[in-house]
């Protein structure tokens, strides 16, 4: 292009990120800066998504100080932004005091305030907050029990998830969809409830998800319950039939219940269809570079 400005940047950046491809978005804002260009709120709210993505809480942080420094009040989609970043990250006081900082929060902001605390196993202040964001007349919607009692199962309390599902519809008038029963039958899968948790499946409104069956494909591999995790498989085997990572956690299954025989059928399955495991993928950070590792070799900076 003979001329490009800061929408061409940013759509390029955003077009990564949609890709997935978090390092070339990376890499062209990077390429901006050492342009000359000057940034604007869209350009940041953009790489702020890719910091969270990465955790990169080091470049997170530089562009918060360089909102800071452009001494413009920034916009609502940033300071969310940069509150995802923070709780993405772990650092849940930064992410606090840039909320209470905000002069105007919107559902997105306490949405993603609670979401950040139940992701990292601070349930009580999960919950603290979204009884806040209650008292505070801002009503609740679905992605908003959807971090709740996702944060419920990983911590174990299934008693009061149990009570947040009940209340989200009896309360404020939320129909549970398929996220929300994806994450009761996870949390009592994983308190060994398998049973109660297949009942839910049963009368469940619409048909299960393939994430809804994992679940409980999960909750076999963690007690042993191979029976029910073949029954379980077969029903993810013709919902999603490429996806490597069902016949790999059935071959698991198997691996740890010694039967050896049915591991190998497995893997010959798997040949046959040609299906592959993807290879697993990692990242650090040292100084100012991402370093990305691949098992089985390779690795790019960005």
């Amino acid at each position: 292009m003979p001329e490009r400005n800061v929408v061409t940047w940013n759509s390029l950046i955003a077009g990564f990120v949609k890709k997935d491809q978090v390092f070339e978005a990376f890499e062209t804002f990077r390429r901006m800066q050492n342009a000359g260009l000057k940034f604007s709120w869209v350009s940041l709210t953009t790489i702020l998504v890719v910091c969270a993505r990465l955790t990169a809480l080091y470049f997170g942080r530089e562009i918060h100080a360089q909102i800071v420094k452009s001494g413009n009040s920034p916009d609502l989609p940033v300071l969310n932004s940069l509150l995802d970043m923070y709780g993405k990250c772990g650092e849940l006081e930064y992410c606090r005091r840039v909320f209470d900082g905000m002069i105007y929060k919107d559902l997105t902001s306490w949405n993603t305030v609670i979401n950040g605390y139940a992701i990292n196993g601070y349930m009580a202040a999960a919950m603290e907050a979204f009884e806040e964001m209650v008292a505070a007349g801002i009503r609740p919607d679905e992605v908003t029990f959807v971090s709740l009692l996702s944060g419920c199962s990983h911590a174990g309390m299934t008693v009061e998830g149990q009570l947040l599902f009940d209340r989200m519809q009896a309360e404020f008038g939320i129909v549970p969809n398929l996220e929300h029963y994806a994450c009761l039958v996870d949390m009592l899968g994983r308190a060994g409830k398998i049973e109660e948790a297949m009942q839910v499946v049963k009368r469940m409104p619409m048909n299960p998800s393939g994430s809804i069956w994992g679940s409980l494909l999960n909750s076999c591999r963690m007690y042993g319950n191979v029976s029910l995790a073949e029954l379980v498989a077969k029903q993810l085997f013709m919902i999603e039939p490429n996806n490597p990572g069902n016949y790999v956690l059935l071959s698991n299954i198997y691996a740890n219940a010694g039967m050896w025989d049915k591991v190998d059928l497995v893997r010959e399955f798997m040949e046959k269809r040609g299906i592959k495991k993807e290879a697993g993928c990692s990242w650090i950070h040292i100084k100012d570079k991402i370093h990305g590792f691949v098992a089985g070799g390779g690795f790019r900076v960005s």
